[in-house]
């Protein structure tokens, strides 16, 4: 039972450690509100490829992916119609 009772302590130490010491990213990976706000001023009330103009549907889209440790803020955020965005979302998986 003691045998247990250290794997079990063993386990939870192995895993806040790991937890503690693993690098961190930016974890933010939405768009504040004020930061589309920005975004949709710079590009002029217009979707960033195709120039349309119904702005309130547009999505945010990382230029450089959050994935490859694109940073969630202004200079690197645009905004797309739904349509450019799933253009561009879909050419990454070729």
């Amino acid at each position: 039972m003691e045998f247990i009772y250290k794997l079990i302590i063993g386990i939870i130490v192995f895993f806040f450690l790991y937890y503690l010491l693993k690098p961190r990213r930016d974890s933010q990976r939405c768009f504040s509100e004020s930061d589309k706000k920005e975004i949709l001023k710079r590009q002029n009330y217009t979707c960033a490829t195709c120039q349309d103009t119904d702005w309130r549907l547009f999505e945010a889209h990382h230029r450089l992916a959050w994935a490859e440790n694109g940073k969630t803020n202004i200079e690197n955020g645009i905004l797309l119609c739904p349509k450019c965005h799933r253009k561009l979302t879909r050419s990454y998986d070729k």
